[in-house]
């Protein structure tokens, strides 16, 4: 298969040769003569493909505009449209000569630079280096094999004892049972440098390995070698990893915080490392694997440097670094309903919608940076919400969802492009509930006192407000959540009904009892966990002993 790689090779610098010839002469002719050339070559081929005379000269006059126009352009255009064609050509045959040159195991890269040094000099890219670039490559591989080869050989007809020399290597032992008065054979040290070398040389690559390839598997490399001269093949460098890693807990500590610096390395050379751990220029720490360092933040604003130096057998490793304690304080605030003048906290329900606002206390040095300069990046549920995200956005708004019990929110915070600061939080969902109040028609509603469970009525009529608490306020207003009024498990209402209010008569003489019930459904598809209901019951007539009404003179 390694032979068939000169076929690729010499077509492409065939075809490089022709494009720079064919771009050469038309560089050389003026747009003038180009022209001209393109305009006689247009209206020749027009007037040979017409069937009759006047025709044939009609064709050839309109084809020799379009010819003339072409021929020029060609002419003008010519270096850099030649230089086009041929990276075009070098980049998509040439890189799939190269991958296979990789993939047979003959990839010596001294000897690809030098072909593609060839290949982008000016007027020289019409010499064969694909050809040579690749028989240069062919020989290399055999010369390493048959190199390798004979060495082996060679290696087997010597014994080996321990502490012979660092390789084991002694002379043969008929050798050296010979007389002293008999004549030696000479050792022969290019021989046992062979040797050396043969122990010397790496184990065969991987590509150096593979299995007898039959008729199958020719066609199969036949048809990989097609591909790759139609679009090529392009190669990417693998990264070597750092051999330390820092981790620092927490990343961003805040004041008088525990900060953890682990050290950690690719192996176990830091066993015996020897590291040094500073604090301002300070010593604090230092020994043979001391990986590990903690110390406590300043104030807020008060700046610590920790220096780690690092002498191993991987070489020398420092880093340095610059903590600035900072504070991300985050408040929530939910849009949920609760009756007016109401001191408590409106709370969150599962559904509604929400805000979360981020109170930095960032310094650099010993000035305070506003919320405005600060850079914030949140996060819900761990994922990055970068429409909320941006210079001087310290407010998250949001419409949680109505299948979670909380809503997690965090954001980092960056000073550039420092990151300065962490804050996360935790809403919790709660559930929406209704409060029934006392309504006087002089005083209103008397949010005071709520309601209890059972009541007994003192005069001839009753007036209750329904009070909904921690529903949707988005949707309350657009009246997708509606009061259902019962009376003893029969529907009921009344003037001021669908605002919560309802109003009860006693219409007869006795005593009695009745059961009002209200209830809440949120009817919008994304807030219909939002329910709610209550009932108070009543007694009327002759029983008038322990009324809240008595209290307020009713």
């Amino acid at each position: 298969m390694k032979y068939l790689l000169l076929l690729p090779a010499f077509l492409l610098d065939l075809l490089q040769f022709a494009f720079m010839i064919t771009f050469a002469v038309l560089q050389f002719m003026t747009p003038i003569g180009g022209g001209v050339a393109g305009a006689a070559v247009a209206a020749t081929y027009c007037y040979n493909a017409s069937t009759g005379i006047i025709s044939g000269i009609w064709n050839g006059i309109a084809c020799a505009a379009g010819g003339g126009l072409v021929g020029a352009g060609l002419s003008a255009f010519a270096i850099p449209i030649g230089a086009a064609v041929d990276v075009a050509l070098s980049i998509t045959i040439g890189g799939g000569i190269i991958a296979l040159l990789a993939f047979e195991g003959m990839f010596y890269p001294q000897i690809i630079i030098k072909g593609f040094l060839g290949e982008v000099t000016p007027f020289m890219n019409f010499l064969p280096f694909w050809s040579w670039m690749v028989w240069k490559c062919m020989r290399e591989k055999n010369k390493e094999d048959g190199m390798r080869a004979g060495t082996v050989d060679q290696a087997r007809s010597f014994k080996t004892a321990e502490g012979d020399g660092p390789w084991g290597l002694k002379q043969n032992a008929s050798i050296r049972a010979k007389s002293r008065f008999a004549p030696v054979e000479k050792f022969d040290t290019k021989v046992h440098e062979k040797v050396r070398e043969a122990f010397r040389t790496p184990l065969p690559r991987f590509s150096d390995i593979r299995p007898p390839v039959g008729r199958a598997g020719m066609a199969a490399k036949g048809a990989v070698l097609a591909l790759l001269l139609i679009v090529g093949m392009p190669t990417h460098a693998q990264t070597v990893p750092d051999p330390i890693q820092y981790i620092v807990t927490p990343e961003t500590p805040g004041a008088d915080e525990t900060v953890l610096i682990e050290v950690q390395g690719v192996g176990s050379f830091l066993g015996s490392a020897d590291i040094v751990w500073k604090r301002d220029g300070t010593t604090v720490k230092s020994g043979i694997g001391e990986r590990s360092f903690s110390f406590i933040t300043g104030a807020l604003g008060q700046k610590t440097a920790i220096t780690v130096a690092i002498d191993s057998s991987q070489g020398p490793f420092a880093q340095t670094f610059i903590f600035n304690p900072s504070r991300i304080n985050l408040l929530w605030e939910a849009y949920t309903t609760v009756p007016p003048l109401y001191k408590g906290k409106a709370l969150y329900s599962a559904g509604s919608d929400y805000k979360v606002v981020a109170f930095p206390t960032v310094y650099s040095g010993a000035s305070r940076v506003t919320a405005n300069a600060l850079n914030y990046q949140w996060f819900y549920r761990d994922d990055l919400i970068p429409e909320a995200s941006g210079l001087g956005r310290f407010t998250f708004s949001r419409t949680g969802d109505q299948l979670q019990q909380s809503e997690d929110v965090a954001v980092d915070v960056y000073y550039g492009t420092a990151k300065v600061g962490h804050g996360e939080l935790s809403v919790p969902a709660s559930d929406p509930f209704i409060q029934l109040y006392s309504r006087d028609a002089l005083r209103g509603t008397l949010y005071d006192a709520a309601l209890p469970a059972a009541i007994s009525l003192v005069g001839r009529e009753i007036t209750v407000q329904a009070e909904p608490y921690y529903f949707s306020t988005a949707t309350k207003k657009s009246g997708m959540i509606p009061f259902v009024w019962t009376l003893n498990d029969e529907p009921a209402s009344g003037p001021d009904s669908p605002s919560g209010i309802l109003t009860l008569r006693q219409s007869g003489s006795g005593t009695g009892s009745a059961t009002i019930g209200v209830s809440l459904q949120n009817n919008n598809p994304d807030q219909f966990v939002q329910t709610a209901g209550t009932a108070l019951h009543i007694e009327f007539g002759a029983k008038q002993g322990n009324s809240i009404f008595n209290f307020f003179g009713l």
